[in-house]
């Protein structure tokens, strides 16, 4: 059965060698003779269409992101509600209750600095001296989604010392 496997083997790699020099030679006549004469066969493969690269929608399959995803640190923002927002001012449902806020208030401990028709902009004195920006995007239902945005990774730990 072994003997029967290599023989096999060995007639199949000699039957391949044969079928590429068969197509390298017949590439080679098409190359050579571009108009050939009436009645012959011409291989002729055709070129690869050009690559789209203008940007375009594109679709990705399954469950897009959940809108109650916060920022980790959202803290009093976590739930926000807007039931209106326009330049300037915005009344905002946060914890329950319902308030008016304008640039330069304090929720929790970000301070207002912009607000603009679905968007809230505030700042955020970190423990460390650094200043986070605090987004606040609200959608066509006035849901709320928080994303805070800082020029360190504050969740880095330190490494180990070495001895």
């Amino acid at each position: 059965m072994n003997r029967m496997t290599v023989l096999l083997c060995a007639a199949a790699v000699t039957l391949g060698g044969r079928l590429l020099a068969q197509e390298a030679q017949t590439r080679d006549k098409t190359a050579a003779t571009p108009s050939a004469a009436a009645g012959s066969a011409v291989v002729a493969v055709p070129s690869p269409p050009p690559v789209d690269l203008s940007p375009h929608a594109v679709t990705v399959p399954g469950a897009g992101g959940s809108r109650d995803r916060d920022s980790a640190g959202a803290g009093a923002l976590k739930g926000v509600q807007a039931r209106q927002t326009r330049t300037g001012e915005a009344r905002l449902l946060l914890g329950g209750a319902e308030r008016t806020v304008h640039r330069g208030d304090l929720i929790g401990t970000d301070v207002v600095k912009s607000i603009e028709p679905g968007r809230l902009l505030l700042t955020r004195a970190l423990a460390d001296g650094d200043e986070a920006t605090v987004v606040v995007s609200f959608d066509a239902a006035g849901r709320g989604r928080v994303r805070i945005y800082s020029a360190k990774d504050h969740s880095a730990a330190l490494p180990l010392p070495v001895r």
